[in-house]
Order: C-alpha cells, then structure tokens, then sequence
C-alpha cells in the first residue's frame, strides 16, 4: 500500500492507515490459530506452538503466550500483561480483539479468544508502529484506542495526553469501517482537520490530520 502523500485529504489517509492495520491483523488472526492448533498436538511443551506463532506473525509481534482455562500455559517473553489481555480479548465478544486492556501498561495485544470448541487463548504483544505512514509537512497520524489512548503517532516528535488532549476532538462513535472527519485543535493552538476510521474486530481508531485549510468546516458541514 502506497504511503499517504500531500494530495490526499484526512479521511483518505485515515481510511489508508485503517486498511493498514486491517491487513496486519488478519495476518496476527492467521498467526495466532497456527499456535492454538498447534498446541494441542505439542502437550509436553506448548510453548514451542507459541514460539512457531511469534515467528509466523514476523515483525507485528514481539511476544506470544498461551492462556488456558486455569491461567498461563506457555509464554515467549515474559510479561505481566497477558492474563489481563486474555479477559479483556474474551470479554470483547469479538473473534480478534485488538486493544491495551485495563491494569496493563506493557503495551498493547492481539487476543485470539477462546471459544467452547477450542479452550485455549492465544495472546500477541503486538507492534503497529509499522502501519503508520511516513508522513509530509504538517500531517500527523496516530493509532488510538476507542478510549482515546495514543497508542503510536508520526508526525510530531511526542503526543501527551489522549486525543481530546492532543488534537482536541473525542473518539468517534460511528461504526467500523466509516471514516468521519471533524474540526480539533493540536496542542500549540493550530485549527485541524481531523479524520478518524474504527477498526472493525478491535478497539483502534486510525486518525490523520493536518491543519484545517480555508473553508474546511465548510465542506465538512456539506459531506
């Protein structure tokens, strides 16, 4: 997929860098049933399924580990994270949950929830920074959580705080898969144009923007 360049609006690189993730997490998904079918046949040492799952997801992962229904199983990398992910992953009611569940602060996960045919959940320390964009000029992208939690951002050396902080709008409402744009704010007073897409099957928002041009609230009001 083409990087995002100067000519195209907000929701255009918002709905760009959605496709990004998208494509990142049917590959974890294809990553993570390779360890949970692979697990049964491996009972003295599940966490050689969990290591072949780390190598097949390649560079979105950094670690993987194995919950079962009594607690850790097999892990690749230690980490304190991957019991709160688990429940948040089974919790979501979604076939792969993406997000950073409550209590943890090591990061952010890619949940393969078990189900009643398979008892085994299969959980992803993940890395999306690659799916961010090489940006120009004043552009700015960023991952977000539904919550508003900066995940990752480019274009701006640091974002502080959540969304609303930092660009001055809250997460959008709509529904995976429409992108939305709105009028923000980025920290240091410039107007923006902020366009934000939802992830299906996860709690992630892909948003770009970059200063508002003349007329902008304009065109928003008529799209």
């Amino acid at each position: 997929i083409a990087d995002p360049g100067a000519q195209l609006d907000n929701r255009a690189r918002a709905d760009l860098l959605g496709t990004r993730i998208e494509s990142d997490a049917r590959s974890l998904r294809a990553s993570l049933a390779a360890a949970r079918a692979l697990a049964p046949r491996l009972p003295p040492r599940p966490v050689d399924a969990a290591e072949a799952g780390l190598a097949a997801a390649g560079s979105s992962a950094k670690a993987v580990a194995i919950v079962g229904p009594d607690g850790l199983l097999a892990q690749t990398a230690p980490d304190a994270g991957w019991l709160a992910a688990a429940q948040a992953g089974v919790l979501s009611g979604q076939s792969l949950w993406i997000g950073a569940p409550s209590g943890a602060d090591r990061g952010y996960y890619a949940v393969l929830p078990r189900t009643e045919a398979r008892p085994l959940t299969i959980v992803a320390l993940i890395d999306l920074t690659a799916a961010l964009p090489r940006i120009q000029g004043e552009e700015v992208s960023a991952i977000v959580t539904r919550k508003g939690e900066i995940l990752a951002a480019s274009g701006v050396p640091a974002l502080p705080g959540g969304l609303r902080q930092a660009f001055g709008v809250a997460p959008t409402l709509a529904k995976a898969g429409a992108s939305v744009a709105s009028g923000g704010r980025l920290m240091g007073g410039t107007t923006l144009e902020v366009a934000q897409r939802p992830i299906p099957d996860s709690d992630l928002i892909a948003v770009a923007a970059s200063p508002e041009v003349a007329g902008g609230a304009a065109r928003r009001a008529i799209e």
